[in-house]
């Protein structure tokens, strides 16, 4: 599948509306918007949200329209498998220059930091756990 389609599919069916955009157009261009309705809750989502906030971005949550979209800086998608997606394009319509931008890629770092056990939020929001011991179980 091409990379356009697969953004294409993405985006009209990522599972709860996991998605955020930032654009220029914003009332403030620290605006981060992550999308609301439906099941738009998740922990990946949650963990990004505050983090894009310790970082100093202001998020709203609020519906995001597909028109919305297609003129955004910046697209990105998230998820306990893919964690930070950056999306090149929708619909055809390429977003911003095309790549990752500076807020995805800022949010991708810390987000790897966290689950990494490198950030400082590593030890409240990370449970260790205990390595398996091969040999105990053989007997």
């Amino acid at each position: 599948m091409r990379r356009s389609c697969w953004a294409r599919w993405l985006c009209g069916r990522v599972h709860g509306r996991k998605y955020f955009c930032r654009s220029q157009h914003s009332r403030q261009q620290d605006d981060l918007h992550a999308a609301a309705g439906g099941d738009s809750g998740g922990i990946t989502r949650d963990s990004l949200i505050t983090l894009a906030r310790d970082s100093g971005y202001s998020v709203v949550e609020e519906p995001i329209s597909r028109d919305q979209l297609y003129i955004a800086d910046e697209v990105f998608v998230c998820g306990t498998a893919a964690e930070v997606v950056a999306l090149r394009e929708i619909d055809f319509r390429v977003i911003g220059e095309g790549q990752a931008g500076p807020v995805t890629r800022a949010l991708q770092q810390e987000f790897d930091k966290v689950v990494s056990g490198r950030h400082a939020r590593s030890a409240q929001w990370l449970a260790p756990v205990p390595a398996l011991n091969a040999a105990a179980l053989k007997d």
